[in-house]
């Protein structure tokens, strides 16, 4: 969480650059968009990290409903929903631009050193998602949102030397008809992948990925599973699963093979909060002999009465 702090920081710092560069060096329209994208940045990740926080306190130290999770996929949405209005802004931005005269060449430095600055955060929220065993669904967007970025900005700043050298301001909206697109397509994807998280199970390959994680836990402890459903709330997930016991063992010993099933699988899949397992029966058994001949003989004495 305090890597998530710490780029917010940092997207407030390089905002007021591009500000300070726009209103007293020079009214870039690239410029001005990377300010724009690092001030929207700094607000939408600074509402992930708090999202974390309520997430993390009110569902592991509180013991509350799961639901309250999915206030983080709703700031991971909101960071892609974001990407797409700037996508657009920056498209109109460009199309409707009267510039006569290209950047100066040294202005293009801003973005090409945002590129930098957002590869190396991208790398860094990585490293941090990497050592974790939990895999943190706003961090994930966060780190999609960086990579989109590295390539806007570092085409915005080869654009404007591009186009100062060739004296054509032309090139600076070229690059951006080019690249917003494909950055649009990224984060609508994103989008509507939080947006499953929000209203509904989740995305299928998550869900898919967590019952093969649990069948394959089962399976070493000699159950198999019949039935698993599986809800996905972004960085966690519950789940309830049907296991298959012998059907001459007695039921307390069946309770108690699947409470151990359950505890083995929250320690052994990080992002799995909740699991209950109900035992079934593998085989239907066979009547007692005692209860067959009493059946039968019931049957003979039903018989005979209707027959008289």
């Amino acid at each position: 969480m305090r890597s998530i702090y710490g780029v917010a920081g940092v997207s407030i710092a390089l905002a007021l650059v591009g500000y300070l560069l726009y209103y007293l060096v020079y009214p870039s329209s690239v410029v001005m968009f990377e300010a724009l994208v690092w001030s929207i940045e700094a607000i939408a990740f600074t509402s992930v990290a708090y999202a974390l926080h309520v997430a993390s306190t009110r569902t592991v130290a509180r013991r509350e409903r799961y639901e309250v999770l999915r206030a983080e996929s709703l700031a991971s949405l909101a960071v892609a929903v974001v990407g797409i209005i700037v996508s657009v802004f920056y498209m109109y931005k460009a199309v409707a631009s009267r510039e006569s005269e290209p950047t100066p060449w040294w202005l293009g430095l801003y973005p090409l050193a945002s590129a930098v600055v957002s590869f190396y955060l991208e790398r860094l929220l990585h490293s941090k998602a990497h050592s974790l065993e939990v895999r943190l669904v706003a961090v994930r967007a966060i780190m999609s949102k960086l990579r989109y970025d590295v390539l806007v900005e570092a085409l915005g700043g080869l654009a404007i030397i591009l186009g100062y050298l060739a004296r054509e301001p032309l090139v600076e909206t070229a690059a951006v008809l080019v690249v917003s697109p494909y950055v649009l397509y990224g984060m609508t994807g994103l989008a509507l992948e939080h947006l499953e998280y929000l209203v509904g199970p989740g995305p299928f390959r998550e869900r898919k990925r967590i019952g093969q994680a649990i069948r394959k836990i089962a399976l070493s402890k000699g159950m198999r599973v019949v039935r698993a459903r599986v809800e996905s709330y972004g960085t966690f997930a519950e789940a309830e699963i049907w296991v298959e016991m012998p059907g001459d063992i007695l039921l307390s010993e069946a309770h108690e093979r699947a409470r151990n099933l359950a505890r083995d699988l929250i320690h052994s899949i990080p992002d799995l909060l909740r699991v209950v397992v109900v035992p079934v029966p593998s085989q239907v058994l066979p009547r007692r002999r005692s209860y067959s001949r009493r059946s039968a003989t019931a049957a003979r004495t039903n018989r005979r009465t209707l027959g008289s």
